[in-house]
Formats: structure tokens, C-alpha cells, sequence
């Protein structure tokens, strides 16, 4: 949508503060109600389910992970084309490969981080 709206100038690279906000108050939303149903469904349905000792299914169940990677990927599909147009690069560029790779590698490290500190390894 950035890279849309970029191409028919209906923004700019100075409306960055702007089109961010937008951006995360919509990925909080959705980060909210996807953690609300992984929580549920861990809560709800793995009752019985072998877990590490020491770490509880609401530990587990509280899907931080899900909830900060839907932030963090919109918010760096938003800065990552508002970027390329400020350096006068073309935002469709960066927009595919770019933008998956750089998305990709946040997500697992966030995953692998909230599970490092969640199950205490």
C-alpha cells in the first residue's frame, strides 16, 4: 500500500511520521486479536500437551512473539519503501525481495528471542 500510494503521490517521504502512526495503530489491533487467539487456542486446546517443567501453558499461550512480529512487519514495510523514495531509489525495489528478507530476519529473531527468555534457555 505504501509503495502504491508513493507511486501516485499520495504521499511523500516527509509524511513518514504520519503513514507510521497509521501503520501501527492497525498492526496493534491485528497483533492483539491474533495473540488473543493463539493464546486461546494454546489455553484451550493443548491441555495435556508436554511442556519443559517450570513453564506454565499461560507462559506459553501468551503469543508475544506473533504480536510483536505483526508490529514489527508493518512498520518495516512501511519505513523500508518511505526510505528508498527519500534516497530517490525506486520504492518497488526494495519492496519484494528486500522487504521479505529484512521481515524474515526480524521474525526469527524475535521468535527465537521471546522463546529464549519464555522457557528460560
Amino acid at each position: 500500500m505504501v509503495v502504491r500510494a508513493l507511486a501516485l503521490h499520495e504521499i511523500s517521504p516527509g509524511d513518514t511520521a504520519r503513514v507510521l502512526y497509521k501503520e501501527l495503530k492497525i498492526s496493534v489491533l491485528l497483533a492483539l486479536i491474533l495473540g488473543g487467539l493463539s493464546w486461546g487456542k494454546v489455553m484451550f486446546l493443548s491441555h495435556g500437551d508436554n511442556i519443559p517443567m517450570g513453564v506454565s501453558l499461560a507462559k506459553v499461550g501468551v503469543a508475544i512473539a506473533l504480536a510483536l512480529q505483526v508490529v514489527m512487519a508493518t512498520l518495516i514495510g512501511a519505513l523500508l519503501p518511505l526510505g528508498a523514495a527519500k534516497m530517490k531509489w525506486d520504492p518497488a525495489i526494495v519492496a519484494s525481495p528486500a522487504l521479505t528478507t529484512v521481515v524474515d530476519i526480524t521474525g526469527l529473531l524475535i521468535y527465537f528471542t521471546s522463546a529464549r527468555l519464555i522457557l528460560g534457555i
